[in-house]
């Protein structure tokens, strides 16, 4: 889905990780997603944000140690295990606005 949303935003975007191309749900605590995007990112956790739009993401990138940002595309609110995203926006350019507004 990402690779399909990508041409539309104008975003350029240097290492895209999914869990389709690995076959391993983000959620599962075996899984290499979160410490694959890490090292190709060469970044600490506590310094990457992850964008989801499922609850299952919120609970892999916290077990990872990443703090996730909630794509929300219908209007139910991310939780899961009493865990919250950091925020939700509506789509991915307004995620940009939102990494971009707390990069400054």
């Amino acid at each position: 889905m990402i690779f399909t949303a990508l041409p539309h935003t104008g975003l350029d975007l240097e290492h895209v990780v999914i869990s389709e191309t690995h076959r391993h749900y983000k959620s599962s605590h075996a899984s290499p997603l979160f410490k694959e995007a890490l090292a190709r990112l060469g970044t600490q956790p506590e310094d990457t944000v992850h964008l989801g739009d499922r609850s299952p993401d919120l609970l892999g990138a916290t077990r990872a140690g990443v703090r996730c940002l909630h794509i929300q595309r219908d209007e139910v609110p991310m939780a899961i295990n009493g865990l919250r995203p950091e925020a939700s926006v509506p789509d991915l350019l307004a995620a940009v606005a939102w990494l971009e507004a707390r990069a400054e």
